[in-house]
């Protein structure tokens, strides 16, 4: 009981600091939830929102729709300039991450951080599950019913009913060996 007053709370709390935040019904949120809205960014979230510690939205002029029955596990981050919309029913493991912007780095005259960014968007369909650790970066759509295997870096469109793994290898040297000698 405790924790549904402290959850409620907290969302009321954000709802007064930060204009066009919207929270469903149901929401619940733990620990360290962090919430940021600012140059007339959104965001948008559906009922039955549900979070472990540490999650993190940032709109930083973005819009953020996040659709019903939506799960984030521990140290989750929504980072949005542009546009990011997740679909119903999707579920993400700890420390996923959603970037829907880049930045610019062509100019060698200037310093990275003074070059601004490559803004896009990130959408994201109904029934999907993050395994742990994966990014997803700009201009990205993923299908209904898509399943990412942990440790994941979604760099490009992914289709509905689909299963992405990164499969990576494990390589043993030994040491003793000059590169290039034996295996």
């Amino acid at each position: 009981m405790l924790r549904k007053i402290y959850c409620w709370l907290i969302i009321q709390f954000m709802l007064l600091k930060y204009k066009n935040v919207y929270f469903g019904q149901n929401s619940s949120i733990c620990y360290g939830f962090k919430l940021v809205n600012s140059n007339n960014g959104s965001i948008h979230i559906g009922n039955n929102f549900s979070t472990r510690s540490y999650v993190k939205l940032l709109a930083d002029g973005g819009n953020i729709k996040i659709g019903s029955n939506v799960f984030m596990n521990n140290n989750c981050s929504i980072n949005c300039m542009g546009n990011i919309s997740i679909g119903d029913d999707c579920l993400f493991g700890e420390s996923v991450k959603l970037y829907d912007h880049n930045h610019n780095f062509a100019d060698l005259n200037k310093r990275i951080s003074e070059q601004g960014f490559d803004i896009g968007f990130i959408t994201i369909g109904n029934n999907c599950w993050f395994g742990s650790n994966v990014t997803v970066l700009n201009n990205v759509t993923i299908g209904d019913n898509v399943v990412i295997g942990a440790n994941s870096l979604i760099y490009k469109s992914v289709p509905s009913n689909t299963i992405v793994m990164m499969r990576s290898e494990l390589i043993y040297k030994n040491r003793g060996l000059r590169l290039g000698e034996g295996n």
